[in-house]
């Protein structure tokens, strides 16, 4: 078994105890190992210090914990931190903070190294599929982040990094039990959204799993012949579908499902595509989310103006869609929506591999 799979938070808190009784100990030893990780954090087993030393060494050998060092951090005015973490193997990954002078934050993670859906308008999309994300290193995305914003106690999770989720169940669904336990990180579900380009197979294991967690896809576009272009693998999926399977969620759980729709200048931004959205938002419990381009390179579709989404934004509350245009916080450092890929390859010649920013 691969080294990243070992790691002790992949295990879910009742699965941890399981494990301290395996190794000989009693079962509050796991408890402990649970609030080590989830309740004080900890980056290493060494700090692990309300554990005989004998335990900790096991759990070193037989486990242990992922590393993630800070290869580039990125921060724009508007109080986004972009984090471009290395991992284990040498993979590299972005995670994004966002902060609001609110008080508010929301913090977007990454579920794979790259994505095999080839959204043409989406940079991670773009670079093609690496590999798998594992339990841990999706929720140690949330622990790195917890370290270094020590202030933003209830964070908003969104899957919408690198990677597609409903892609990576495996590791997706253990991590959602993890962030929602209470024995875990114990945040509520209510604060967790899963962004999908469209994998009606993964929606409908979410829901039977009854995990709860908020749901928005990927639509661009009510054009099925524009969305496969633009969205090659997704859209192979017929449209209605889709939106059949998306709205059921949404009936189950009694939550509206955000329909998300990257808008591109002279594309998808005029009131033809906004009464297309208006139809098919008709169909179920939804909302719309207008997200404006964020430019990448090799894609060579501009942002919207002002004026056009506006317009859309009209016609669609006017039909009692409630409908928002996303606010991309981080653009100016490639920590928008759509823009994060990993930029540096490899590590630099001679540099530490676990040195922390």
């Amino acid at each position: 078994m691969s080294d990243r799979l070992r790691h002790l938070s992949n295990l879910r808190p009742a699965e941890l105890v399981q494990l301290a009784e395996s190794l000989g100990a009693r079962s509050f030893r796991g408890r402990q190992i649970t609030r080590a990780l989830y309740e004080r954090k900890v980056a290493t087993i060494d700090e692990m210090t309300d554990l005989p030393a004998d335990l900790r060494e096991r759990l070193e050998q037989d486990h242990g914990l992922p590393h993630f060092t800070v290869r580039q951090l990125s921060e724009s005015e508007d109080l986004s931190s972009k984090y471009l973490f290395e991992l284990d193997d040498g993979a590299l990954i972005e995670s994004v903070a966002m902060q609001r002078p609110t008080g508010r934050s929301t913090w977007c993670l990454s579920s794979q190294v790259g994505c095999r859906m080839a959204c043409t308008f989406c940079a991670t999309g773009r670079m093609g599929m690496v590999r798998q994300l594992s339990t841990s290193e999706i929720v140690g995305q949330v622990l790195e982040l917890w370290r270094r914003h020590p202030s933003d106690t209830h964070p908003n999770l969104v899957f919408m990094g690198m990677g597609e989720p409903l892609d990576n169940l495996d590791a997706l669904l253990p991590a959602l039990d993890i962030l929602t336990d209470e024995s875990g990180i114990g945040l509520s579900a209510r604060r967790i959204t899963v962004s999908t380009a469209g994998l009606v197979d993964g929606i409908r294991t979410l829901m039977q799993q009854e995990r709860g967690v908020g749901l928005a896809i990927s639509l661009t576009t009510g054009d099925e012949a524009e969305r496969r272009e633009l969205m090659p693998v997704a859209g192979q999926v017929p449209m209605r579908e889709l939106l059949e399977v998306a709205a059921s969620y949404g009936r189950h759980f009694r939550r509206k499902v955000t329909l998300e729709c990257a808008i591109i200048a002279g594309r998808n931004d005029d009131l033809d595509h906004a009464r297309r959205l208006l139809k098919l938002a008709r169909k179920g419990p939804f909302k719309i989310n207008l997200i404006p381009l964020n430019p990448i390179d090799g894609f060579a579709g501009e942002r919207p103006d002002s004026s056009s989404l506006d317009a859309m934004v009209d016609l669609l509350w006017s039909e009692g869609i409630v409908t928002t245009v996303r606010d991309s916080q981080g653009r100016e450092v490639d920590a928008a929506c759509g823009q994060l890929v990993r930029k540096q390859q490899r590590r630099p010649e001679g540099a530490p591999r676990n040195r922390a920013v």
